[in-house]
């Protein structure tokens, strides 16, 4: 919308943006190529000169990507997992997680009402706005095929490359995609029902107690649910305090130049994820721990909970 030279200037930041972007991991080049080449296919309209930026964006990603494959370093991470390649593997594995995933996601009853509200919310946004928004309508159909290929591709790349599920990263970063790509579909299909001149489906009592459930289903599973119970418990002003305590022994070790300190193991809150050392003194946690505190002479002792600490 501004003068020309802004709009080369925002592409340029673009185009740095998404080398930036891809470069965190394949699985970001693989949805920065597809980004780009699905929103080139979307909004080129036969006749029409075709958009720049789409074109720049597209060519900037897969000049990206080219880098990423041809770096030395992907041959020597690849040489450590034997199962890498496994075209049987990659197959089966894929598809099983690929199921699991979707079955658990779009079972998710916080999804499940989100999409009732979004649908009403649509149907009745789009009935003010006419038939200028049908350009961007694909059949439902379509944009469900694209999910479950954008899923499948998501966990076939980690299992080609390493023969194993990738990290929790790599699902968490799928589940943008798909969740982004599930607002389309129920955007298509509020344009489908507003097409046929079906009436909106709840009343604004019915609006009102979805609201309220979505919270509540918010508040109580997966992530939301074990944050509200390490909240609800104290844990996480326990958890601090083992912390601190430990810390403190630790500064006097490192102080005396203790030969080996041992610590008890800390209870941690169930939302968070943190790896503690182990009574092995060798361990590269253990040894990082001391490394932190300057003693990088003294050994650390992590005594489990279920172990008495020694006197």
């Amino acid at each position: 919308r501004g003068r020309p030279q802004n709009k080369l200037y925002r592409l340029a930041l673009a185009v740095v943006l998404i080398f930036l972007i891809a470069g965190c991991n394949e699985l970001h080049m693989v949805y920065m190529v597809l980004f780009h080449a699905l929103c080139l296919f979307v909004f080129s309209r036969p006749g029409k000169r075709v958009q720049r930026v789409w074109v720049v964006g597209l060519v900037a990603a897969c000049t990206a990507a080219a880098i990423m494959i041809a770096a030395p370093g992907n041959a020597g991470r690849a040489a450590q997992f034997p199962l890498r390649g496994d075209v049987l593997h990659t197959l089966y594995w894929s598809t099983l997680q690929t199921g699991r995933f979707l079955i658990t996601w779009v079972t998710s009853p916080a999804l499940l009402l989100f999409s009732v509200l979004a649908l009403q919310f649509l149907h009745t946004y789009l009935a003010r706005l006419g038939s200028a928004v049908q350009a961007l309508y694909v059949r439902p159909l379509w944009i469900a095929v694209l999910i479950v290929g954008v899923v499948f591709l998501s966990m076939a790349l980690p299992y080609w490359s390493t023969g194993l599920l990738g990290q929790h990263r790599t699902v968490n970063a799928t589940l943008v995609p798909f969740l982004l790509l599930w607002c389309w579909l129920l955007f298509s299909i509020a344009i489908k029902r507003l097409i046929a001149g079906r009436p909106a489906p709840l009343s604004p009592h019915l609006q009102l107690a979805c609201v309220l459930l979505l919270a509540v289903v918010l508040a109580v599973t997966g992530g939301g649910g074990r944050l509200t119970r390490d909240l609800a418990t104290g844990a996480f002003p326990r958890f601090d305090a083992q912390l601190q305590e430990r810390y403190h022994v630790l500064e006097q070790a490192a102080t005396t130049h203790q030969a080996t300190v041992r610590v008890s193991a800390v209870v941690r809150p169930t939302s968070l994820r943190y790896l503690d050392g182990g009574a092995d003194g060798e361990q590269w946690i253990n040894r990082s721990i001391m490394q932190y505190f300057g003693a990088d002479g003294t050994r650390l002792v992590v005594v489990p909970l279920t172990e008495p600490m020694p006197r």
